[in-house]
């Protein structure tokens, strides 16, 4: 069911319907249709004792239970009380990039360096974390993974939160490079008086400066 990202059910419903897995679902074998659950289509129109059905993984039926038409060949589950929603999208994260954040060995959402527009996150990301199954369960289906760090990190990439590995998973590749712009000032935590103060960022000059070599070369090598 990996192209069934539109529509997740509630917590209650895939915990009792798919269950919290650690592996990718299988195929989908047959159409099945959800019937009597209050629907939120996502742009604030809400439709009660609705009818959702899906196909192969992708949805062939969002109407109300009486307007659904031809049902035949559907598998009619009755989730009535339930509430059925978009499918979360999760934005600038290290899903899949990091496990635990004490172990070193389990942290790859940063490389060394401060210019690193040729990371890519996606060829990082980790399939078998045991992180992404709690992001199912509770609705999220899809993440944008993202490098940090430095001042440029790279790409991040769009991700669904299953698969057999990254090729599998990918929804949309290096959507995007991420460039952090240096700060002027910073902000420093006192413990003596338990303040924030901010105190100036000493090698401003040198990082802008950094950053502009480097669109100039990048500029000359494309010209």
């Amino acid at each position: 069911m990996k192209k069934y990202i539109l529509f997740c059910l509630s917590t209650i419903l895939i915990g009792s319907i798919f269950g919290q897995v650690p592996t990718p679902v299988k195929p989908q074998e047959k159409p099945i249709l959800l019937t009597g659950a209050t629907a939120h289509i996502g742009n604030g129109t809400v439709i009660q004792s609705s009818a959702i059905g899906f196909d192969k993984g992708k949805l062939t039926i969002v109407s109300t239970a009486s307007a659904a038409g031809n049902t035949a060949g559907y598998e009619i589950m009755d989730v009535t009380g339930k509430h059925i929603y978009p499918g979360f999208i999760l934005t600038n994260s290290i899903v899949g990039l990091s496990e635990v954040s004490s172990v070193r060995a389990m942290r790859d959402q940063q490389e060394t360096g401060s210019i690193n527009p040729n990371v890519r996150s996606v060829i990082s990301y980790n399939t078998d974390s045991e992180i992404i199954p709690t992001f199912r369960f509770n609705g999220i289906l899809l993440a944008e993974t993202t490098p940090q760090g430095g001042l440029i990190s790279g790409s991040s990439s769009v991700m669904e939160m299953e698969g057999w590995n990254w090729e599998d998973a990918t929804h949309t590749a290096d959507i995007g490079i991420h460039l952090h712009w240096p700060v002027k000032t910073r902000r420093q935590f006192d413990f003596n008086t338990f303040t924030v103060d901010p105190k100036p960022n000493d090698e401003y000059d040198k990082q802008v400066n950094e950053l502009k070599r480097h669109f100039e070369d990048a500029w000359h090598m494309a010209n």
